[in-house]
């Protein structure tokens, strides 16, 4: 069983760094991907916020490569929940609905 303690925070959190890098490099004009990473580090980041700018950050790419996606704005919604910003949530979920 491996202790949860601040360290291994960090490395988890330079881990995704790494795979949001990769991504970024990699995959720049996949928005789906971009998405599908971003929900994977917001279920796993445990409200940190540097983790929860990796996510905010791949769906702010994914919404500038495909503007018409809702889920998209749902996501990044959530991530602002996270994240204590709740004006900016509600607007990223009033825009989802209106796609």
């Amino acid at each position: 069983m491996h202790a949860y303690t601040q360290e291994s925070q960090l490395d988890a959190f330079l881990k995704l760094e790494d795979y949001y890098h990769a991504i970024k490099e990699r995959e720049p004009n996949n928005a789906p991907v971009h998405c599908a990473c971003a929900e994977l580090f917001s279920r796993i980041c445990c409200r940190q916020s540097s983790a929860i700018g990796l996510c905010q950050g791949l769906l702010e790419h994914a919404i500038r490569l495909d503007g018409l996606n809702a889920k998209y704005y749902c996501e990044l919604g959530h991530v602002f929940v996270l994240n204590g910003q709740y004006q900016s949530a509600i607007k990223m979920f009033k825009e989802s609905s209106k796609k």
